[in-house]
């Protein structure tokens, strides 16, 4: 309706490129951390998709898994779980099993999962990505990482340490390999790492992974930002476990 009334009755072939303007206006407003403007965009560009598009193509998939994304990250995960579940589903019937659009929506409905504390199915369906991106992809891929890390995290959340270790430092490998030195996602696997640690009871292996991730941020971030205050909170756990209660009010 909303394409329709732009255009009148008559489906312009310009349609089709105006939603993916708005669906890059979306994410390029995701980039910047306005997840209501983005919101805005994606809606746009799926109310044109449907007014023109057939019910199976490919793009309305990628309008409701971008819907899908931005809810989660806004908090509305019952609405969030609504759009992936569509996206998955019609990914799952248009597009080969081991298509990369189809490991990314079993990606997002992983993280909807781990957003509604239920760990079990968010496992299966971050498992069920990696198995794609490992068939698919080369092994230094970063794209890897991020399903490595996916894995690792819901073990850790399951509380099976040793599992989630050994996913989390499969993506470390990944990304120290291809990322600069300072790059804020190693500060992010550092962290995760130090906490795998921790919950090991190896206390000063954790607190050596927080502190590369506290070198990491303090370069790269504003003296205010949140992640500093999280940085600064692990290493004071730790320094305060291990007997150094000075250091650890310090942090």
């Amino acid at each position: 309706h909303y394409a329709r009334d732009l255009y009148g009755s008559v489906p312009s072939p310009d349609q089709q490129a105006l939603a993916r303007v708005h669906s890059n206006e979306g994410r390029i407003f995701i980039a910047l951390g306005n997840s209501e403007h983005a919101l805005t965009h994606y809606l746009r560009a799926l109310q044109i998709r449907e007014a023109i598009l057939p019910p199976e193509h490919p793009e309305l998939a990628q309008s409701y898994n971008s819907l899908g994304d931005t809810y989660r990250a806004m908090g509305n995960h019952e609405i969030a779980m609504e759009y992936a579940l569509k996206a998955l589903e019609l990914r799952s019937k248009v597009l080969p099993a081991d298509h990369p659009d189809l490991a990314r929506s079993l990606s997002s409905v992983g993280h909807i999962y781990i957003a509604l504390g239920e760990y079990e199915d968010a496992l299966d369906h971050m498992h069920h990505a990696l198995a794609i991106r490992e068939r698919i992809l080369p092994p230094e891929h970063p794209d890897l990482a991020v399903s490595y890390a996916d894995v690792g995290y819901v073990h850790g959340c399951l509380a099976e340490y040793s599992r989630a270790l050994e996913y989390l430092l499969h993506a470390l490998t990944i990304q120290e390999s291809g990322l600069p030195a300072e790059h804020p996602d190693l500060a992010n696997s550092y962290t995760q790492i130090g906490h795998i640690y921790h919950a090991l009871g190896e206390h000063s292996l954790a607190l050596d992974y927080y502190l590369r991730a506290l070198r990491i941020r303090e370069k790269a971030l504003l003296p205010n930002h949140p992640l500093l205050a999280q940085s600064y909170s692990s290493i004071a756990n730790a320094c305060s476990v291990a007997g150094d209660y000075r250091s650890a009010l310090v942090y």
